[in-house]
C-alpha cells in the first residue's frame, strides 16, 4: 500500500522487514517515509520508480501554470477582462516605486515632446501613486487605445480593460502633466460624469453600513443644465468683469490667464445657476485634471461595470481624497461650507414662481405702463408675489447685508398700489446692488421667468 502524503513523502505498509538497516519495522506497520527511503525488491522498483516521476511532473507543471499566470498578470492588456477585485494584489498594495511600472505602456502627455522612459514613469508614478497595481496596470493598458493610427487595431471585448477604462485615458495623461500646467478634465464622458453623484451616495451609505458615517457638502438642488456631476466638486475659472464666464486659460483673457492648477476655484454648482454664460470660446470653468480627479473617476468606472458588487477599500479611499480635495481647495479661498451666496441659492431654488413671476418682474421694472393697465386684483397679486421673493432673499442674507430700504411686513399692500410699489422697488434696487457680483442674474432666481432670453 502506499499513500501520497506531501513533500516528497510515501504512507507505505511494511509486507517483510529489511535485514540490516539501523531502524526497524514490524511486518504490516505503517509509517511515513521519503521516497529514497523506501526498501523493495528490483523487479518492483519500474512501477513505484513510474509513480514518483508522474508525481514529480505533475507537481512541475502546476508550478510552471502558476508563474505562468503570476507572469501574465504583470501585462498591460487593454482586452483583459477588468478584475473582480482590487484590494487583492500580486505584487504590493499600492503602486508606490517606479519598479511598479514594470514594462508597462506609458502615454505622452500632451505638453511634452519626445520624452525619455525615465521621464514617462516619473510624471505616471507622481500621477497613479496611491493605486493600486493592477488598476494603475489597466489604466495603462487602457490608454495603449488612444495610440497612432499606424497601431494595429485591436478587438476590445466588453467588460475589459480597454472598455472599461480607455475612456479615462486622455484623463490620464492630462494629469500626468498636473505639476506643470493642469489640463481642464473636459473630456471626460457624459456618463460617467452623471454617475459621480451615485457613486459617492453608494460609498455614504457603505460607511453607514459599516457603522460610521460619511457628511456630504451640502449643495443647493440646481437643474444639472452645464454640470451633472457632484455640485461640491470644484472648477477653475478665470477672473473677468463681463457677465460671461471663463476657463482660467482662456485667450479672451489675455493678462489674466493663468494655468488650472493655478487658478481660482468655485464649487460646481455655481456653473448651473439660471442664466450662467459660459464663455463660447473656452467652455467656461471646469474641473483640472488632477491626479485625485483620474482615481475618484476610476472607481466610478468600475463601480458601473460591477453593477451592485460591494465597493472596495481603494474605491471608498478614491472618493474620500476627492471630497479632501474640495476641501483643500475650500480652504485656499477661504469659503465656508456654506456661505451666504449658498443660503441665497437654496432658498430661492425652492418654489420658483412659473408664468406669474413674469408679473412679479415687470411691477419692479422703471417703466410702468403694463403694470397700470393691469385691473386691482392682478397689481396686487403681482406686488404680493414680489415681496414675497424679496423678503426669502432678506432671510437668506447675512444682517450685514441687509438694506435700510425694507418695507414695513405688515402693510395692506391693496391699499395704495403705487405707493407700495414704489417702495417695494426701492427694496429690490437695494438687493440687487447687494447681490450683483456674486449673483449677476438674480432676476431668474427670484422671478424663474420661463423661456427668457438673454440679449
Amino acid at each position: 500500500m502506499r499513500e501520497k502524503i506531501t513533500g516528497g513523502r510515501l504512507r507505505v505498509e511494511v509486507l517483510e522487514p529489511a535485514a540490516g538497516t539501523e531502524k526497524t519495522f514490524r511486518r504490516g506497520s505503517r509509517v511515513e517515509v521519503t521516497s529514497r527511503s523506501i526498501v523493495c525488491t528490483w523487479e518492483a522498483w519500474p512501477e513505484l520508480s513510474a509513480v514518483e516521476q508522474e508525481t514529480r511532473d505533475k507537481e512541475a507543471a502546476e508550478q510552471r501554470e502558476r508563474w505562468a499566470e503570476f507572469e501574465q498578470q504583470k501585462i498591460a492588456d487593454p482586452t483583459r477582462p477588468i478584475s473582480d477585485e482590487y484590494d487583492t494584489r500580486y505584487y504590493s498594495s499600492l503602486i508606490d516605486s517606479v519598479e511598479d511600472l514594470r514594462d508597462w505602456p506609458i502615454p505622452k502627455p500632451r505638453a511634452t515632446w519626445r520624452p525619455v522612459r525615465q521621464q514617462l514613469e516619473a510624471a505616471a508614478l507622481r500621477t497613479l501613486e496611491g493605486l493600486p497595481v493592477d488598476l494603475a496596470r489597466d489604466l495603462l493598458a487602457g490608454a495603449t487605445l488612444v495610440a497612432d493610427d499606424s497601431s494595429p487595431s485591436v478587438v476590445i471585448p466588453d467588460g475589459s480593460a480597454g472598455a472599461v477604462l480607455g475612456p479615462l485615458a486622455p484623463t490620464l495623461t492630462d494629469a500626468m502633466d498636473w505639476a506643470n500646467r493642469g489640463y481642464l478634465a473636459r473630456r471626460i464622458p457624459d456618463d460617467l460624469l452623471s454617475a459621480a453623484s451615485g457613486f459617492v451616495e453608494a460609498c455614504a451609505a457603505a460607511i453607514t453600513k459599516e457603522g460610521g458615517y460619511l457628511g456630504l457638502p451640502e449643495v443647493p438642488q440646481l437643474d444639472p443644465v452645464h454640470f451633472p456631476g457632484p455640485g461640491w466638486m470644484r472648477v477653475s475659472y478665470g477672473h473677468s468683469s463681463g457677465r460671461r464666464i471663463h476657463a482660467p486659460d482662456c485667450h479672451v483673457l489675455q493678462s489674466q490667464k493663468t494655468d488650472p492648477n493655478r487658478a481660482p476655484t468655485w464649487p460646481a454648482w455655481r456653473l448651473n445657476l439660471p442664466g450662467s454664460d459660459p464663455c463660447g470660446n473656452c467652455g467656461g470653468p471646469w474641473m483640472a485634471a488632477s491626479p485625485a480627479l483620474l482615481g475618484f473617476f476610476a472607481a466610478i468606472a468600475i463601480w458601473r461595470h460591477r453593477s451592485d458588487k460591494p465597493l472596495e477599500r481603494w474605491q471608498l479611499r478614491a472618493c474620500l481624497v476627492m471630497l479632501a480635495d474640495a476641501a483643500r481647495a475650500r480652504a485656499i479661498e477661504v469659503e465656508p461650507d456654506r456661505d451666504w451666496v449658498h443660503r441665497v441659492v437654496s432658498a430661492l431654488v425652492v418654489d420658483r414662481p412659473g408664468e406669474n413671476g413674469w408679473d412679479a418682474y415687470t411691477a419692479l421694472k422703471p417703466l410702468g405702463g403694463d403694470f397700470r393697465a393691469w385691473d386691482s386684483a392682478r397689481q396686487m397679486s403681482a406686488l404680493r408675489l414680489a415681496y414675497d421673493r424679496l423678503a426669502i432673499l432678506h432671510n437668506a442674507l447675512p444682517v450685514s447685508l441687509h438694506s435700510a430700504d425694507q418695507p414695513q411686513l405688515t402693510e395692506n399692500l391693496s391699499v395704495e398700489a403705487e405707493r407700495r410699489r414704489t417702495g417695494i422697488q426701492s427694496w429690490y434696487h437695494s438687493l440687487s446692488q447687494v447681490c450683483t457680483d456674486e449673483l449677476p442674474d438674480l432676476d431668474l432666481l427670484l422671478f424663474g421667468l420661463p423661456g427668457a432670453t438673454k440679449w
